[in-house]
């Protein structure tokens, strides 16, 4: 599956990987052999506990998590002089304004160059006319490419003076020029606050463990991508809280992001016809629509919010046709394209686009009432002793 991700992941994506403490290291160790050591970027702590924990049994009670940060393609960029070509001059570098209508919004700069006293790293960068500064800069020479791939430099003086890097108004959300790798506090949610979260959406009932929050997803999107016409990938779903992230963010800013969830449908005591559906898309529908599948609306989370609107798709790939059911098999390994007069495909990711064109989708869209009252009717719930 990490493979696949790699695949799908353009040549700027980023992936977010959310482990506990115990099993960060294996994990880290996993990324760095699929997605190369040289395009590790961070590993964030994020404390999902804001009480103070009160485990005897623990010498060391944990309240962190992590999420493993990994870029397509590293910051590595082979030709920098084609990015930075604003024309400015240095009035007002030093308020924040938008003079070149950068998405991210309003912007500040600060040298690039170290000042006398200050450490740094010596290398020449050129500017897009082509004048070169041989200096001690702030940063290695590999993060100055990122940033100039990123639109976050500039270089005053009608493209003549030495490069100063962007520092956006909002990025004070997320605790300073650019993300730290320490998130604590109420803007990066908590436990207790996606838990609340599911509760206003589906009542008391507790029906999914360990959510994530929203605001934790909102900040993720907000640093892996400036664009706001991103494509969001979360091939472990679960209780969907990417989507409404990227739906909240959408009506934060006006954005067009998009997203694909990818969840299995475990069943449970609770969710008799699988997570997927019962909590995912059910979810969704809510929060989308403003009405649960029985029609009502009388959940806590329209108290204060509307509905977000927008179109939604749901698809069922999990299973193949009995006959062609293979143990431990997905149905791209299954469907062999020889037999459709094609040569085998080299890699997975040919093999997914080929199967996308030409063979039809089990899709439905959000379902309608009658459709959830009549699947209801025919798997009833199971009674729990």
């Amino acid at each position: 599956r990490l493979v696949l991700a790699r695949q799908l992941l353009s040549e700027t994506g980023v992936i977010f990987c959310s482990i506990d403490d115990r099993n960060q290291a294996y994990v880290k160790g996993l990324f760095d052999e699929v997605f190369e050591e040289k395009n590790f970027e961070a590993s964030i702590g994020w404390r999902r506990r804001s009480n103070q924990p009160n485990d005897a049994a623990k010498m060391i009670a944990t309240v962190l998590e992590y999420l493993i940060v990994y870029a397509k393609n590293g910051i590595a960029l082979k030709n920098y002089q084609t990015f930075g070509k604003i024309s400015l001059s240095q009035k007002r570098l030093d308020s924040y304004a938008n003079p070149d209508d950068d998405i991210m919004g309003e912007w500040t700069s600060t040298p690039w160059c170290a000042s006398k006293g200050q450490g740094g790293t010596k290398y020449t960068i050129i500017t897009p006319t082509g004048i070169s500064y041989d200096e001690v800069w702030l940063g290695k020479k590999e993060t100055f490419e990122k940033l100039l791939l990123d639109n976050r430099i500039i270089f005053p003086n009608n493209g003549n003076g030495k490069p100063r890097k962007k520092i956006y108004k909002k990025e004070r959300i997320i605790g300073g020029q650019s993300a730290i790798n320490l998130w604590v506090g109420k803007e990066y949610g908590d436990n207790l606050s996606a838990t609340n979260q599911l509760k206003k959406i589906f009542g008391d009932e507790r029906i999914f463990d360990n959510p994530k929050p929203v605001e934790l997803i909102c900040n993720i999107v907000k640093v892996a991508s400036s664009n706001k016409e991103s494509l969001i990938l979360d091939f472990f779903a679960g209780s969907g809280t990417t989507a409404q992230a990227v739906l909240e963010l959408n009506k934060e800013d006006g954005g067009k992001r998009t997203f694909i969830l990818a969840t299995n449908n475990e069943k449970t005591d609770t969710n008799h016809c699988g997570i997927a559906h019962d909590v995912t898309v059910k979810r969704l529908k809510r929060i989308m629509t403003g009405m649960c599948y029985d029609g009502t609306k009388n959940f806590k989370w329209l108290e204060k919010n509307k509905p977000y609107g927008d179109n939604l798709d749901v698809y069922d790939i999990a299973e193949v046709a009995n006959f062609e059911g293979t143990q431990g098999k997905t149905p791209f390994d299954v469907i062999d394209e020889r037999l459709y007069g094609q040569e085998a495909f080299k890699t997975i990711r040919e093999k997914i686009e080929w199967v996308c064109d030409n063979f039809e989708h089990t899709q439905r869209t959000i379902e309608t009432q009658e459709q959830w009252l009549k699947r209801k009717q025919e798997k009833p719930p199971k009674i729990r002793q």
